[in-house]
């Protein structure tokens, strides 16, 4: 390992410099995804540290290859995953398969992969999770039959091995063989979410989401029941080439508001938007939900100038508690948002004499909203010396006569727990070299505070996650 590290520090001194020109400050993400997991392959082999192989032949789905140590390469900053003719096999197939079984399991979270994907008749690649020991549940994030190189799919399974049940949707784009694209999903303990190019293209909603730990898989398959085996069209080899494997799990604040879903009002059950303070044109609306009976509304004006329409509730607070605020937010095709219109989701601070300290914000939606998406936005920040309150907005305005509307569903607005920064590895408060410098010291002398994702031991991966997460300036 000496060498390797060696060769790692002699780079620290140029980044080091580099980040004295500027230090981000440490606290929670802003999108509450906090990295659990992340492999940007940027050594010279696998890391078995991280990554089982799987090999023999795949007993399941009458698929024709064998799986071999020889079918994975890394180089470059990438992960190959190779399917061959190969006549040392009968069927002539092989390829790869590897996962992260006995190194890495999460239950809920986000968990992505950045691709470019195989193509051909009786080619199967696949990114998808299973738990340990068990099947169903399982969650395909991604899987493409070779055929159609610009159709991806995404599922999950749960039932009996014996009375299987599954929810399937696709996604039809580009030509996913030509070029690099990024496939996720967010799995919830209601739903699970699946993405491509950071757009949601499909939700699963059923009776099966899992609810326990799962590893990640990578594999391209050969043949089998449902792509068909290849035939005399089909070109090989064929690769999977990754760029990055990452997964993160959500930090959620606890909740301290009344009416988040929007469904109540009140004793008298008469009172729109019960718990907050409203003001311009705010409703609530029974037609366009994410879920429950109800979401809140947001418009402008038909005549007139600029002008602001707005909800709120406010909490107490202590100073130096964090505050996050998490909601979901709509637009829909029939009066989606236009113009400079814009719809905010804000925190203030304030004093016990009602005056604003500061407020922190994020836009929550615009007119480049994608219409008929429900979008999460969040918002976190922590409470200012002198603050005992802090407001929560949801605000739209309108600086002239453009239309458009905004919805919005299940608000959060509580204090959060952020856990320790990984970027801010010398506890500074600051991302800079300084912590890269802290975190090798710690690696080199296999200190346990280096076990960066927790699965016990202390190598490569620790150092993909920690850099990845560092050299983004996040926590």
């Amino acid at each position: 390992m000496l060498a390797p590290v060696i060769a790692i520090r002699g780079q620290i001194a140029l980044m080091s410099l580099a980040a004295t020109c500027g230090m981000a400050v440490a606290q929670c993400p802003g999108d509450l995804w906090r990295l659990t997991f992340s492999d940007e392959f940027e050594g010279t082999s696998l890391d078995t540290s991280t990554w089982s192989h799987e090999t023999g032949r795949w007993p399941y789905n009458a698929e024709l290859q064998y799986y071999q140590l020889a079918n994975v390469s890394v180089q470059g900053g990438f992960l190959s995953i190779t399917a061959t003719r190969d006549n040392r096999f009968n069927p002539p197939y092989a390829s790869a398969r590897i996962n992260t079984r006995t190194s890495f399991l999460q239950r809920y979270g986000r968990f992505e992969m950045r691709a470019r994907l195989p193509r051909g008749q009786g080619i199967w690649p696949a990114f998808w999770l299973l738990p340990e020991n068990t099947w169903p549940p399982e969650i395909d994030i991604m899987e493409l039959l070779g055929h159609e190189p610009t159709r991806v799919h995404f599922t999950n399974h749960w039932g009996t091995s014996a009375a299987p049940l599954s929810q399937t949707s696709s996604f039809s784009g580009p030509d996913f063989s030509a070029d690099f694209h990024t496939f996720a999903c967010e799995w919830q303990p209601d739903r699970i979410d699946f993405f491509v190019d950071g757009v949601r293209r499909a939700t699963n909603i059923n009776g099966g989401i899992p609810s326990v730990p799962m590893y990640i898989i990578l594999n391209v398959a050969v043949g089998g029941l449902w792509p068909g085996n290849p035939n005399a069209s089909t070109p090989f080899p064929q690769q999977m080439v990754v760029d990055w494997v990452r997964a993160y799990e959500l930090l959620e604040p606890t909740s301290v508001i009344a009416n988040g879903g929007f469904e109540s009002r009140g004793p008298t059950g008469q009172v729109p938007f019960f718990g907050w303070v409203r003001s311009g044109n705010a409703f609530t609306d029974g037609g366009v939900v994410r879920t429950g009976a109800a979401s809140g509304k947001l418009f402008g004006n038909f005549t007139g100038g600029s002008n602001a329409s707005w909800i709120a509730q406010d909490v107490l607070v202590t100073p130096g508690q964090t505050m996050a605020a998490v909601g979901w937010f709509h637009t829909a095709a029939s009066d989606r948002m236009t113009g400079a219109n814009v719809a905010s989701m804000i925190v203030e601070w304030r004093t016990s004499a009602n005056a604003v300290l500061s407020r922190t914000s994020v836009v929550a939606a615009d007119a480049t909203m994608p219409p008929g998406e429900w979008i999460r936005r969040s918002v976190a920040a922590e409470a200012p010396a002198g603050a005992t309150r802090a407001r929560l907005l949801i605000e739209f305005r309108q600086p002239a006569m453009a239309a458009g509307s905004v919805f919005f569903d299940d608000i959060q607005f509580g204090p959060i727990t952020c856990p320790p920064c990984l970027s801010d590895f010398n506890g500074d408060g600051g991302i800079d070299g300084g912590d890269l410098e802290a975190f090798f010291d710690s690696w080199e002398a296999g200190s346990q505070e280096a076990d960066i994702n927790q699965d016990g031991g202390i190598d490569g991966a620790d150092v993909g996650v920690f850099f990845n997460s560092w050299e983004r300036s996040s926590c």
